[in-house]
């Protein structure tokens, strides 16, 4: 055993060991009686300035009006250090200083950086620069895409707004679901936050956050910050070239912009007057995004080719699932009646687009839906619509879903991993 005065002893045997049956803090108790006769000393020499600052501390700790110290007893005196408020200002200083991050990055935070990250939100831009600096990125690039973002979303949230506002001009956030559905909402306000002060520091130019299922008040919320931020590029979308009316096509095939992504275009459409085609394919437009869109739509006229393939344009999915809607759609032939009459292709492939499968009397084939009939009434005259049947849907996806199980039991006969006369499921 080694003693504070030095003293070091031999090997001691458990009959040497005598407990004095005093906690811990019965024997501080005892440790501070024996020394408060010194200390009584030390503060009569103290100067007058130290004494009037231990007097100011002692009335805050007092009322509980001193957050580092916590009050255990008020006569006489006791407190108590928080050390782990400590823990958290320094922690927050060194990011401050733009110190190197060891473990895991700050998106992927646990609950217990809480009270360090609203420290240095506290502390203003020196923590958003220090921040920056302390995950190592130089270049202003971050690509979180695929549930990296996956710290507790309070942590989380405060991490990406401080990011969005320290220099960081390009971030992609594309399929984060927990982050941005978590309960608590947190992932989404902090992206709204985040793009309100972009506007004042100019930096963040590129955002995407496509393929995360964001709908309603949310998405509408996101869209409107956008419209007032500094960004170019919006999940995919070039805001700057169709404001500058410098394009004649977009493709977006595949982009994931969702419903935030089709309010976002919707309300640019009308400034890109040399616009004459548009590819949306497989955006998860929804009916809520194509209801949005169309209104954008009813501003642009001169196109002459739009592609709406495979975008759930009713909110059902290939075999029909879902809560069937035509208020998409029906938006969607009004827009048409103002600026369908230069459209020569309107392709709405891959959706189902009727409730039930509709057969022709001739018992032949499936009729075409109704929406179909009224849109190629305002279309140009000779332009063609493209849409495929709910039957034809279906059938797609049971020939894709056995070739795929037939690949796999193929591939594991070959591997003499497959049991004999086991049927396709």
């Amino acid at each position: 055993m080694s003693f504070a005065d030095g003293l070091q002893t031999g090997f001691l045997q458990p009959k040497q060991l005598q407990s004095s049956g005093r906690d811990e803090t019965g024997f501080l108790a005892d440790a501070m009686k024996r020394s408060a006769r010194e200390l009584q000393v030390m503060l009569r020499e103290m100067p007058c300035v130290m004494r009037d600052a231990l007097a100011t501390v002692r009335t805050r700790v007092r009322a509980d009006k001193l957050p580092l110290l916590s009050l255990l007893q008020a006569n006489p005196l006791r407190v108590q250090s928080s050390h782990l408020s400590f823990q958290e200002y320094h922690a927050a200083c060194a990011i401050c200083a733009g110190s190197r991050l060891s473990g895991a990055p700050p998106w992927q935070w646990p609950s217990w950086w809480a009270n360090s990250l609203r420290l240095g939100v506290e502390m203003g831009e020196p923590f958003a620069r220090g921040l920056l600096k302390a995950v190592g990125l130089e270049d202003g690039m971050l690509d979180l895409s695929n549930e990296q973002v996956s710290g507790h979303p309070l942590c989380s949230g405060i991490v990406i707004g401080q990011l969005m506002a320290s220099g960081l001009h390009t971030l992609k956030l594309e399929s984060n679901y927990e982050f941005f559905l978590s309960r608590e909402g947190e992932g989404s306000r902090a992206i709204i936050e985040a793009l309100k002060l972009s506007s004042k520091h100019q930096t963040l130019t590129s955002l995407s956050i496509a393929r995360n299922s964001l709908k309603g008040p949310t998405a509408r919320t996101i869209a409107e910050a956008v419209d007032h931020s500094s960004l170019r590029i919006f999940c995919s979308i070039p805001l700057d070239g169709l404001r500058n009316s410098s394009l004649t096509h977009l493709s977006l095939a595949e982009a994931g912009i969702g419903v935030p992504g089709a309010i976002v275009l919707a309300r640019v459409l009308p400034q890109a007057s040399t616009l004459t085609s548009i590819d949306l394919r497989s955006n998860e437009l929804g009916s809520e995004g194509l209801h949005a869109l169309s209104r954008g739509l009813r501003a642009r006229s001169g196109l002459v080719s739009v592609n709406l393939a495979n975008n759930e344009l009713c909110d059902l999915d290939h075999l029909g699932r879902g809560v069937y809607t035509t208020d998409g759609m029906s938006e969607l032939l009004e827009a048409l009646k103002e600026v369908g009459s230069s459209i020569m292709t309107l392709d709405l492939t891959s959706n189902v687009l009727l409730r039930m499968l509709v057969v022709r009397k001739d018992g032949r084939g499936t009729a075409e839906p109704e929406v179909v009939t009224s849109a190629r009434k305002t279309l140009a005259e000779g332009a063609s619509i493209l849409f495929t049947t709910a039957e034809e849907l279906k059938l797609q996806s049971t020939a894709v879903t056995y070739n795929k199980v037939a690949a796999i039991t193929t591939s594991m006969s070959a591997k003499g991993g497959a049991r004999r006369g086991l049927p396709y499921q």
